[in-house]
């Protein structure tokens, strides 16, 4: 069932993906230039965190749909199954990874009231941070 036409709901939905990904780039450079500065989440943040998942889902199931438009056998599906499968668990233990890392980042915060440094734990620290230190000190 091949067709060169835009009437297939595969087709249509592919079209709105890849026009949704424009926006989602722009959300995640504005989050990301003012993240920096205001150390809190805006709304820019929120619609970029739910429109990107949100998107991926969508292309995952607008992809099944592809398969019967291209009359594909089914151990296409099945290879795509595994394939999506695949992903998942490795995007599910790497989201779990960083939890348990953001978790001990707090604790050992907590417990030792002092400066965290990923990969490196926390360290007390009585440095003042200045925006600008000096390159070096004069000896005189």
């Amino acid at each position: 069932m091949q067709t060169k036409s835009l009437k297939t709901g595969h087709q249509i939905v592919g079209i709105v993906i890849c026009v949704l990904l424009f926006p989602q780039w722009i959300l995640g450079y504005v989050h990301h230039k003012q993240y920096p500065q205001k150390k809190r989440r805006t709304w820019i943040t929120q619609c970029h965190r739910i429109l990107g998942p949100a998107i991926i889902l969508i292309a995952i199931g607008n992809g099944s749909s592809g398969f019967k438009l291209a009359d594909a056998p089914s151990k296409d599906y099945i290879g795509y199954g595994i394939v999506v499968g695949v992903v998942a668990i490795i995007i599910g233990v790497m989201m779990v990874l960083k939890m348990r890392q953001k978790k001990y980042a707090q604790l050992r915060l907590k417990e030792y009231g002092g400066v965290y440094v990923p990969g490196g734990g926390a360290y007390q620290s009585n440095i003042a941070l200045v925006p600008n230190p000096p390159l070096y000190q004069d000896a005189a």
